[in-house]
């Protein structure tokens, strides 16, 4: 009966062991995902403010010491497009979020009185931001990163503003 009592004992530690090992890297996986996404959160904000500096696309740039050393070695991503919402533009290379026109909405173009009542095109900007964390460490290798895709409306791109010029797709 001893020996029985101590095989059930230890079957029951090994899996308390096991459970216990691998909530601890459930739990640093999941400070590792929230600090992912504070971080995301914070670059995409200081992009949304200075977005006439982040008017191109960048690629594997590295945080700053100004984000703090810890964050050393953790890079981000950003892809901005500029996409129509509403109406129709004459730039062919115009990129609608919701699927170009089809020849049906065409076929009223030549009524004034809907022209008018569709309005002036719309544009929004796409930011699509991606935060990669440095591999190893804790994450046992793996490739840690968060996406974050928000859409704002675009900077208007008029004479006063730098820059100058008509927005692509011209208004």
């Amino acid at each position: 009966e001893l020996l029985a009592a101590i095989a059930i004992f230890g079957l029951m530690a090994s899996t308390v062991l096991v459970n216990l090992d691998d909530s601890t890297d459930k739990a640093l996986a999941s400070v590792r995902a929230r600090e992912l996404r504070v971080l995301a959160e914070r670059k995409l904000g200081e992009i949304a403010i200075f977005e006439r500096e982040f008017d191109d696309i960048f690629d594997n740039e590295t945080f700053g010491r100004d984000y703090g050393e810890q964050w050393e070695g953790w890079q981000w991503s950003l892809f901005i497009r500029d996409v129509v919402i509403f109406g129709e533009t004459n730039d062919e290379a115009a990129e609608y979020l919701f699927g170009a026109p089809d020849e049906r909405d065409d076929s009223a173009a030549g009524d004034t009185q809907d022209q008018e009542q569709q309005g002036e095109t719309q544009f929004l900007r796409e930011l699509t931001l991606t935060v990669r964390a440095p591999r190893g460490g804790d994450s046992g290798g793996s490739d840690d990163s968060v996406t974050i895709v928000t859409f704002l409306p675009r900077v208007p791109q008029g004479p006063t503003a730098p820059g100058g010029g008509q927005p692509a797709g011209g208004n």
